[in-house]
């Protein structure tokens, strides 16, 4: 074994060099071969100014990667006849309005429809920065009338679906989420150092520290939100490893958990995604794959089974550049390079065609933008509202993306570009900067939904038009909107580790009259704020 290990150790360390040579944040990485742990070592620092390294026994937030953990227990209630994963939601939750017709495994295959409860915080001008718990989410869930889409319409990947299965199991085992976890998972597998943390004021010994760049240096990972079952578990490599090995065994107390998670779903018309419960499948190389990867501020995570090898890996860092897609492909390539003879798929855009499609595009209907970059892998790289996916060639004037939890296509039509993005249909136009012919004071006013139980204020100043979230008590919940087209405006703001992107339309009465704003965000659709108030003396320009 050690002769096998060697070249494979030396692989893992030059792929991680850069963050064990200076005093910074790093990561753990694990790898098995064979259902054996091969490797398990850390790189970097788990406290930057304490100078405290990495071991294999740091902890880290593993975020969403509890998903597929939370999905697994409730598996094992329902082969305990405590549950159907076929029940409506509404069985277990009569409160709910809007979505209580979706099924449990629709919850968890992310085709619900149920509206993000942390985007619905943001847009009452609550900041992931400002406290608040699980049980505001729940009360603010109760009070939506409206799905982001008809259930089973669309795949859109949002925390609410797995805030309320987190939920769901607490009261089944009338235990909390810890407890529950504990007893279903992390004791039977020997998880000793797994808990769940979902208050980043808890102390938790031997737990990394998360970092964000800041220009030369760094700040820490700052979050004030509970998450539940959608990413509140905190973990070690070697533990996680012990996860993976059970998942790609196919067994936990008896019952065949991993090819249940990796059972896909599908939409209504029958398109396949490529996400089971809590678990992405995807063909890299020839060979089926099962992995996850998880982000909170400061903290990035990705695991990955290949079944048929009883192989995979678990990198959990603590730095929020640590890029987990990228290292996703090279820790792969570092498992399969003696294994399988398929070749590395080419990800290099040729010159001409990187010119075509780089740039900026609107999508006049719905407002959103999508910008395609060429990153320094020479890979084409799209960001639809901050969903960023890596496009790949799949013949003439066409493109998908085999690296992401939902299905992408993307096809050239003359001048114009269609994505298929997980049941949302897009039609996109090159945008070009130039003067937007409708006055900024057509806007200005107070916007109003029931569904929020917030107002949105927008003014003119300066030449610019203004947007504020909530109530005029935080300068975070401020943003200036950018005009991109008539009645269509972008949102871009936040801070490091986590950036907010909008897209903001207006919608004008017969007369041409400004009377309600939509907002939507890549977890969250058309949120729509009635017009309530104009500004004294405001101008109604006609369409």
């Amino acid at each position: 074994m050690t002769a096998r290990l060697d070249p494979i150790k030396d692989r893992i360390d030059a792929l991680f060099a850069g963050w064990s040579q200076a005093a910074a944040p790093g990561c753990a990485v694990g790898l098995f071969v064979d259902g054996e742990t091969v490797l398990h070592g850390g790189y970097g620092l788990a406290n930057v100014e304490h100078g405290v390294p990495i071991r294999p026994d740091t902890r880290f937030h593993i975020a969403s990667v509890t998903k597929q953990i939370v999905a697994a227990a409730l598996v094992i209630l329902e082969a305990q006849g405590r549950l159907c994963l076929d029940d409506e939601v509404g069985r277990h939750f009569p409160w709910l309005g809007a979505g209580h017709r979706a099924t449990l495994r629709q919850l968890l295959n992310m085709t619900s429809g149920l509206r993000d409860t942390g985007e619905l915080m943001r847009l009452r001008g609550v900041s992931y920065r400002y406290p608040r718990q699980h049980d505001d989410m729940l009360a603010l869930l109760q009070r939506q009338t409206t799905l982001n889409f008809a259930t089973g319409e669309r795949f859109i990947y949002t925390n609410v679906n797995y805030g309320l299965a987190g939920t769901l199991l607490e009261r089944l085992m009338d235990r909390s989420l810890d407890e529950a976890l504990r007893a279903l998972v992390f004791e039977p597998l020997g998880m000793a150092d797994t808990l769940v943390r979902d208050s980043n004021v808890t102390l938790t010994p031997r737990l990394a520290t998360g970092y964000i760049p800041d220009g030369d240096g760094y700040e820490l990972g700052i979050w004030s939100f509970g998450i539940s079952g959608a990413g509140s578990v905190v973990s070690t490599v070697p533990d996680v490893l012990r996860w993976l090995q059970a998942l790609g065994q196919d067994d936990l107390r008896g019952v065949a958990v991993g090819s249940a998670l990796a059972r896909t779903g599908k939409l209504q018309d029958g398109t396949p995604l490529g996400y089971g419960l809590g678990l992405d499948t995807r063909v890299y190389r020839g060979v089926k794959v099962w992995s996850h990867g998880g982000s909170l501020p400061g903290y990035k995570a990705m695991v990955a089974v290949i079944p048929e090898l009883q192989a995979g890996f678990a990198l959990l860092a603590n730095r929020d550049d640590a890029d987990p897609n990228r290292r996703y492909r090279q820790l792969l390539d570092v498992l399969l390079d003696e294994r399988v003879a398929a070749p590395r798929p080419p990800l290099r855009a040729d010159a001409t065609t990187a010119a075509r499609l780089a740039g900026r595009w609107l999508d006049p209907a719905s407002g959103e933008t999508m910008l395609i970059s060429v990153d320094d892998e020479g890979a084409l790289v799209g960001d639809k509202l901050g969903h960023q996916f890596l496009l790949q060639a799949d013949g003439e004037g066409r493109w998908r993306c085999d690296f992401g939890l939902l299905p992408i296509r993307l096809v050239e039509r003359g001048a114009r570009l269609e994505l298929a993005f997980g049941g949302q249909d897009l039609r996109f136009e090159r945008w070009r900067e130039g003067p937007v012919e409708r006055p900024l004071e057509d806007y200005a006013g107070t916007f109003a939904s029931d569904d929020l139980a917030a107002e949105h204020a927008l003014w003119v100043e300066e030449g610019r038009l203004w947007l504020r979230q909530g109530p005029p008590c935080h300068l975070a919940a401020t943003f200036e909107l950018e005009a991109l087209a008539p009645d269509r405006f972008h949102l871009q703001a936040g801070s490091p580790g986590w950036v907010y992107q909008a897209a903001v339309r207006f919608e004008r009465d017969a007369n041409g009259h400004v009377v309600a704003l939509v907002v939507s965000t890549d977890r969250l659709k058309d949120v729509r704020l009635t017009r309530r108030t104009a500004p004294a003396g405001g101008s109604h320009h006609a369409a």
